[in-house]
């Protein structure tokens, strides 16, 4: 859904309380990662799908790629049931900090009836998986699908606004997309990795 610029709602900005560090420190070595069976989610059938090398890598180079892809095999998902968390000493638990509010109870959009059950299906694979937890606190935030672009694909959205109206803002900034592309400008051949779910991979603090 899109929006004017003037019409986004957007973090209150103001100093976080007793000059907070909002985040931890990255571990240079974190070592033990998860571990699985070999196999087990680069199957024979997904391999296929994905797009290694194509014309440009010989097949010794394609099967030397796909080695380093099991090393790191437990990283790796495909759906909601394989997807892990970071470890804190990565990314530690994310505690959102607001100014004092009055919580809020969105009422719920209704959906067509066309949608009601993918929304079902997808709120209890959520539970299943962890992504959602059931809440008995005060707060109620709506949510609504949108289409994706595979017919019969849903995408689920969280109506955060009212939280962002009182959540204090962050100063950091994502890199600028022209300064880290020059490190890999004119090369012939360069990977792209999406992330599965990224921000699901960052707990939240029961402290939020």
């Amino acid at each position: 859904m899109y929006k004017r610029k003037d019409q986004k709602i957007l973090p209150v900005n103001q100093p976080l309380p007793n000059g907070i560090n909002p985040s931890g420190t990255f571990a240079p070595d974190p070592g033990g990662g998860l571990v699985v069976q070999r196999g087990s989610r680069l199957t024979p059938e997904r391999l296929k799908m994905m797009h290694i090398g194509d014309e440009f890598l010989s097949d010794a180079e394609k099967q030397l790629f796909i080695d380093i892809l099991y090393q790191f095999e437990g990283a790796v998902a495909f759906n909601d049931e394989e997807m892990g968390l970071l470890k804190p000493s990565i990314e530690p638990p994310i505690i959102i900090h607001t100014i004092p509010h009055v919580p809020w109870q969105q009422q719920n959009i209704r959906l067509p009836k066309s949608m009601q059950e993918a929304a079902t299906e997808m709120v209890k694979e959520k539970l299943t998986y962890g992504i959602l937890e059931p809440s008995q606190g005060p707060y109620r935030s709506r949510y609504f699908l949108v289409v994706k672009k595979k017919p019969g694909d849903w995408r689920f959205i969280n109506d955060v606004q009212p939280l962002n109206k009182v959540t204090i803002r962050d100063s950091a900034l994502p890199p600028s997309v022209d300064e880290f592309s020059e490190d890999f400008a004119g090369y012939p051949i360069s990977s792209a990795i999406d992330y599965f779910s990224g921000y699901f991979e960052i707990p939240a603090s029961p402290a939020t």
